[in-house]
């Protein structure tokens, strides 16, 4: 059975299914750990919106007698001057402040909203959120507290001002300061998304237009981080919750289908593109507020908007190419960020070529033209009449100091790169002699009887590098940085970080700006990265881009990959938006770049795991499944890459639920890495835990249980219980033990699991998040309501 679609769950989950129907749902959930994830939310989401909905059918007699109460007289310090709005969670007033003295937006909880903690929670959310943004652009939160009656508040920077839409009707203003406004408000939401924050609810009524025409963004109530997020409630059938995610006409398809995995800054560009369409065209592109849901659902994902061109004239050519991208059905089709948005609406009011569009010589050319009409028209003039004797003496002229400079520039460099190859020549060769002396000792008579194995002649290389070649500095940096690198190739990064940190000592001390010294620094920054040292690793990498600057940028292969580096290390620390666009630039220079498809299959396999983890699997294949066909190109016989890049390609397949196609590709993997690879090899471990999760898939746990274990004793040993692979799979290896009702070991593994995720973020904040929802589950098998009650609330505080 496929998976059933979220309105099949939801009635799955409300008993509104007949009794054959949910018997067969029932099995394929309790065999598919995706779907009862997505069960277990759906469960919460009903739960929660119970008593929102009863509230809802007294709001006849309610909201009356809300409306009727005068306004507090004072809230905390806030003198209350009158009410400037109300929400589905809370009432806005102005105030003011006698100290300092100031007028603000008080933002109050509404009154009986709060009988079970979440609504507290959801607000104070809002008030963190606010608390990590100070943009111009951002309405500015001040302090939060509680009121005389307990209900807690927040207030923020009062904005006295018409929304977006409505200041630009009034003031009538042209097109041009229409998009410089628009260009203002994506700085401002370009910046929160660099500080982890989707705005999910952009409109023109939350964005307004101050006295002195600087457009700000308020209530980011339902922005979310960054970090995988809670399952979103899709908009189909009847479904009233979907209303409080958003708001219809400007919901991305994605939040209207309510696919979590989607749901990135590219829902916010789309949003974004909604509100320029209705600045410029002065109505939406799908007029869905009087349709049924089901119906509005189907408009925004599969119907095309009219054109904008055919509302208003002065929408057309590159800016209409510019709105048509933002709202792009999927969110591969529309600007990988608001920032790209906002610099292609810049390009518009410049006059300049737009990224949307491919930028051919004509087409540049044109654009040249329409920004200097008269200066091209007299340019054109003079060249029709000087072409026929100028052009002819200035080629030959041009040629002739070319052909001068580049043969005294290839003399001299020919001369350093034969000295260059020269010295690498000798040190390879004393390299050579120095590994046959040592590997001597493999054989027979050497070792005496005793079996020598590869390992024992490393380590013993290793050991003899320091007092063997005191006199040849060259030949041991070399000789300490090969074995360095092969240390990193078994997986032994603390090995290898010592023997890098001392060849990069002895390079610096011979040349600090050479090649070598480069090349060293970013294999140390790799094996820091390895070890979770990131601070050490991005120093490491900063320094190989300096000396590579140094050489005048002549070798962009090795540039990339140190970007790569880079790119690595603010993923880890759980900055997904940064890693995804330096991996994106990465991937860019690789392909402009002369030989850069060597580094190609690399690249697109890092880009793929940056979305794999926020969940993008769908969108990570494609970048695997063309990082194999690059490898297949460049390096046919790598065979230990492809073995790499077939096993993550099998975990994405995986994770989206293609069990088939990744259980055939891991059936090749996992044996040949247990040929090639060490017992403790950490690559082995990552095999493991995809044949391991396949097995969960296909409802097999006990199957996946011994495969889980050995990946957690491998990480564990490698990187440290606390770490990221380590944390992966010991929840995976919970899952498994909790599929198979062993709850007194899942209740280990999960304790242990959260006591290490305690303090995390990024990545391992999404750990945090799934340890929970498997601790509600343990404590629902187990019947203690009161524990699931403790770790919903915990999870409600993510």
């Amino acid at each position: 059975m496929i998976c059933p679609d979220l309105d099949e769950l939801e009635q799955y989950a409300s008993n509104e299914m007949d009794a054959g129907s949910s018997a067969q749902i029932r099995r394929h959930v309790e065999g598919c750990p995706a779907c009862r994830i997505c069960v277990s939310d759906v469960i919460e989401n009903l739960r929660i919106v119970g008593p929102v909905r009863q509230a809802l059918g007294h709001a006849g007699t309610a909201a009356g007698r809300a409306s009727d109460l005068e306004p507090p007289t004072m809230i905390g310090p806030y003198r209350v001057i009158r009410e400037l709005g109300r929400g589905g969670m809370g009432v806005v007033y102005e105030a003011e402040q006698a100290e300092p003295n100031r007028r603000v937006a008080l933002k109050v909880l509404h009154p009986g909203m709060d009988t079970d903690g979440r609504s507290e929670r959801m607000f104070r959310r809002e008030v963190q959120t606010l608390g990590r943004l100070r943009h111009v652009g951002i309405a500015t939160i001040h302090e939060a507290g509680r009121a005389s009656d307990g209900r807690p508040y927040f207030a923020m920077e009062l904005v006295s001002g018409a929304s977006l839409t409505e200041h630009a009707r009034r003031a009538e203003l042209p097109l041009t300061q229409r998009l410089e406004l628009f260009r203002r408000v994506c700085d401002a939401v370009a910046y929160a998304h660099q500080r982890g924050v989707i705005h999910r609810d952009l409109k023109p009524s939350n964005i307004l237009v101050d006295v002195t025409g600087q457009p700000k963004v308020l209530d980011y109530g339902l922005a979310k981080a960054l970090a995988p997020d809670d399952a979103i409630p899709a908009l189909t059938g009847n479904d009233e919750t979907a209303r409080i995610q958003g708001t219809l006409p400007y919901m991305s398809p994605e939040q209207v289908r309510g696919v979590p995995a989607e749901i990135d800054v590219r829902s916010d560009v789309y949003s974004l593109g909604v509100v320029l369409y209705e600045l410029l065209c002065g109505q939406l592109p799908y007029r869905v507020n009087r349709l049924q849901l089901a119906e509005a659902a189907r408009t925004i994902c599969e119907d095309a908007p009219v054109r904008p061109s055919a509302l208003s004239p002065a929408v057309r050519g590159d800016l209409e190419t510019v709105l048509m991208k933002a709202l792009g059905k999927s969110p591969d089709e529309r600007y990988s960020s608001v920032a790209a948005l906002g610099e292609d609406v810049e390009r518009v009011l410049q006059n300049l070529p737009v990224l949307a569009c491919a930028p051919t010589l004509g087409y540049q050319l044109r654009k040249l033209v329409s920004r200097h009409p008269i200066p091209s028209a007299l340019v054109a003039a003079l060249v029709l009449l000087t072409l026929g004797s100028a052009v002819i003496t200035g080629i030959l002229y041009s040629q002739a100091s070319r052909h001068l400079e580049r043969a005294r520039h290839a003399e001299a460099h020919a001369e350093q790169e034969a000295q260059r190859a020269l010295r690498e020549a000798e040190t390879a060769t004393m390299v050579r002699d120095y590994l046959v002396n040592v590997f001597h000792l493999s054989s027979p008579d050497a070792a005496r009887g005793d079996t020598v194995t590869a390992r024992q002649l490393l380590d013993h290389a290793a050991s003899r590098i320091e007092s063997d070649l005191t006199r040849a500095p060259e030949m041991r940096a070399t000789l300490m940085f090969t074995i360095g690198r092969v240390y990193a190739n078994l997986g032994l990064y603390a090995r290898a970080v010592k023997l890098l940190e001392d060849a990069l000592t002895l390079r610096q001390s011979i040349d600090p700006a050479a090649r070598e010294t480069a090349t060293i620094s970013a294999e140390l920054a790799q094996a820091l990265l390895k070890v979770g040292d990131l601070a050490r690793a991005e120093q490491m990498s900063r320094e190989a881009l300096r000396i590579l600057g140094l050489r005048g940028g002549v070798d962009m292969l090795h540039t990339s990959m140190v970007l790569g580096t880079l790119a690595d290390i603010e993923q880890l620390r759980g900055n997904l938006p940064g890693a995804e666009a330096a991996m994106y630039e990465q991937v860019e220079l690789l392909r402009r770049t002369p030989n850069g498809e060597v580094g190609l299959p690399r690249a697109l396999n890092s880009l793929g795991g940056m979305l794999a983890e926020r969940g993008a699997f769908a969108e990570a294949i494609p970048l695997l499944e063309e990082s194999l066909a690059v490898l297949a190109r460049v390096e046919p016989n790598n065979h230990l890459t492809r073995l790499k890049l077939r096993g993550n390609l099998a975990w994405l397949l995986a994770n989206c639920g293609r069990n088939d196609e990744a259980d055939a590709m891991i059936a090749e993997v996992l044996p040949e890495r247990r040929r090639i690879l060490p017992p403790q090899h950490p690559t082995l471990a990552t095999s493991l835990v995809t044949a391991g999760l396949i097995a969960l898939n296909r409802g097999k746990p006990e199957d996946a249980e011994p495969m889980l274990r050995e990946a957690l004793t491998i990480r564990e040993a490698a990187f440290g219980a606390a770490s990221e692979p380590a944390c992966e799979a010991r929840g995976f290896l919970a899952q498994c033990l909790l599929d198979q009702h062993k709850l007194g070991e899942a209740q280990a593994a999960l304790l242990d699991s959260h006591r290490l995720l305690a303090s995390t973020t990024g990545s391992m904040g999404r750990m945090r998040t799934e340890c929970l929802q498997r601790l509600i589950r343990l404590s629902e098998l187990s019947g203690d309501s009161e524990a699931a009650s403790h770790w919903r609330s915990r999870l409600d505080d993510e």
